[in-house]
């Protein structure tokens, strides 16, 4: 128990400093609040010794109040008889059943046990009970030992919990910077080497068969997080990974990509993150219903090789991702890659005047048509989901006016501003109308505009906006796909017609 002796090293260095002025005075771990998953001990003594025992008293958890002794021993660890000694028990390696020596045990011996699985060990512990941990021991001329106890050690055999939280779940290649969140249900290992990693695996898209896209994107491996602090205090349970999003490699673009990713990651015990699958890691048995199909496959022919999630104990560690999904939940995380522009199709409907719309047998065969006062309602529909807030800025609206063959004005309207975005009714103080509407799953936006007196001509609309993974709008389509020149236009018409005289009555 002294200071600065807090390792074997530093122990043995200050000898001196023993009532016997030896080393080998290290005697025991597990230490003081410390977390373990087995009963395996280490420890050093100074001497060979007669007898000892060490002792795992429980002190809280369902294992309260029990107490576990466990008799060390010199003996063949696999019990053979006239193994006795260890140069008998090492004469006698034909007899162990690897043919080697090497099984005489040194729990009594003036040895460094590291990690020892001691002889006679129990299989009793409880799992989530604090345990104090005693060893004691005589020498042949009864000399005990000093008393040696570590308190308040946690038996823990139950995996850790993850819950993955993705910054953005659809991201493009070239993307950098937060990636996801980590959340774990206990403390997990920090020290370097032993931090959480993180693999992201780009998988082959099978509508795609002339790109591979698992080959073009260059897999992510074991990555080491970053723990998270708060005021320079870190906190085991949370960590973050920043990286970058591959670009492809090859000659061949990239699209859409669903990806694998796993966490790997101790708690403090030692539990590792469990793993969904096949227990004999066959390939083609990646859910249970596959792998219970193909149950003669497995080594005793028999289905029942799934380890799944049981949906309360723990969940596993490699999300499969198949598409997008706009939520996050504790047991399906998201990450898909999307490089592909997403295609905007418009349309318009003139509220005031229904029937002049942008049907090809309206007012007008190519071009919806409206005049000055009336309330025209924008619909932008995309192949994907719109970004927006709070992630993404949301879209906003683009209007061009101009008489047939002159650009005379040009409007760039935020659609939190402009005071040409109405309601349906046409209300211009109505402000929360003019934040567009999200409809669709976040597919479609509508807007709803008052055309104005001053224009004549056509209104072109264009629109500022991304996909959720901050491709912009690479192309429009939509109802007037014969105009392809003219697609996104609608006629403004306020010219009063000219007084026809039929005479008089």
């Amino acid at each position: 128990g002294i200071v600065d002796h807090d390792t074997k090293t530093l122990c043995d260095a200050g000898a001196a400093a023993h009532n016997d002025g030896l080393p080998g005075h290290f005697i025991f771990s597990p230490a003081s609040n410390s977390f373990v998953n087995t009963s395996v001990v280490s420890y050093t003594l100074s001497e060979d010794v007669f007898s000892g025992s060490i002792t795992w008293t429980g002190t809280s958890g369902d294992d309260n109040g029990s107490i576990h002794e466990i008799e060390l021993t010199s003996a063949c660890d696999e019990g053979i008889v006239g193994h006795d000694t260890k140069t008998l028990c090492d004469d006698g390696d034909a007899d162990h059943s690897d043919g080697l020596s090497g099984h005489f045990t040194t729990e009594l011996l003036a040895f460094d046990n590291k990690d020892l699985a001691l002889t006679n060990d129990m299989d009793d512990l409880v799992d989530g009970s604090y345990y104090d941990i005693s060893w004691s021991a005589l020498d042949s001329a009864d000399n005990p030992s000093p008393e040696n106890i570590s308190t308040r050690v946690l038996y823990d055999v139950t995996p850790p919990i993850v819950y993955i939280d993705y910054k953005y779940d659809v991201v493009k290649s070239g993307y950098e910077d937060t990636i996801c969140w980590v959340h774990f249900n206990e403390r997990v290992r920090p020290d370097p080497g032993q931090k959480p990693t993180i693999s992201i695996k780009f998988l082959d898209d099978p509508t795609t068969p002339a790109v591979n896209e698992g080959t073009e994107l260059l897999d992510i491996v074991d990555q080491p997080m970053t723990i998270f602090s708060i005021d320079g205090v870190d906190d085991s349970t949370k960590w973050f990974y920043e990286g970058i999003i591959p670009s492809p490699g090859g000659t061949e673009a990239v699209d859409y990509c669903s990806t694998n990713v796993t966490i790997n990651v101790k708690d403090l015990a030692g539990n590792d993150l469990p793993v969904t699958g096949c227990d004999e890691t066959i390939d083609g048995h990646s859910t249970e219903s596959e792998c219970d199909d193909g149950a003669a496959a497995h080594s005793d022919g028999l289905s029942g090789h799934f380890i799944s999630d049981d949906g309360t104990k723990y969940f596993s560690n490699t999300f499969s991702v198949t598409g997008s999904n706009n939520q996050d939940t504790l047991n399906y995380s998201i990450l898909v890659i999307d490089n592909s522009a997403p295609v905007c199709s418009l349309s318009y409907v003139n509220i005031n005047k229904p029937l002049l719309t942008d049907e090809v047998d309206d007012y007008s065969d190519d071009r919806a048509n409206g005049k000055g006062g009336d309330i025209i309602r924008i619909t932008a529909s995309l192949n994907k989901e719109f970004g927006k807030l709070p992630e993404l800025p949301n879209p906003r609206l683009r209007i061009d006016f101009s008489y047939p063959n002159e650009i005379i004005d040009t409007l760039n309207i935020d659609s939190s501003l402009s005071v040409l975005l109405q309601d349906s009714l046409g209300v211009i103080d109505s402000t929360a109308q003019r934040t567009p509407y999200f409809i669709n799953g976040d597919s479609t936006v509508v807007w709803y505009l008052k055309l104005p007196d001053a224009a004549h001509g056509l209104m072109t609309v264009t629109i500022h906006g991304t996909d959720r993974a901050v491709n912009p709008i690479g192309s429009y389509a939509g109802p007037l796909e014969s105009d392809i020149e003219n697609k996104t236009r609608f006629r403004i018409d306020n010219i009063v017609p000219d007084t026809l005289v039929t005479g008089l009555v």
